[in-house]
């Protein structure tokens, strides 16, 4: 599987071809994000600053409500919940589960 920044089509018909493009895997090297594995046949990569803000147990919460959210997904799809006053993101994009804090979004 190719890896594919986020949201970011080859081609736009507005906005063109893309000037630059950031990978997941790029974002992972360089520390950015996270790779916890696999799920539903797509790669799992939690934001590291959603990491080092939550506490262990709200952590863990907030993947588990994440990952929950992301199996409904009929499609690629983006919803938001809300832990410990921390307002959070799981991004489904079709080839990978994104949790994030929302300012990492």
């Amino acid at each position: 599987m190719p890896d594919t920044a986020q949201h970011v089509a080859p081609t736009d018909p507005f906005f063109g071809e893309p000037i630059s493009v950031y990978t997941t895997g790029q974002a992972v090297e360089d520390g950015i994000l996270f790779d916890a594995g696999r799920l539903l046949n797509r790669k799992v990569v939690i934001t590291t600053n959603l990491i080092a803000t939550l506490e262990k147990e709200a952590l863990v919460f907030a993947l588990v409500t994440g990952l929950s959210k992301a199996i409904l997904f009929r499609e690629p799809d983006l919803v938001s919940y809300t832990v410990d006053d921390h307002k959070i993101f799981v991004d489904d994009n079709g080839e990978t589960i994104t949790v994030m804090l929302a300012e990492d979004y």
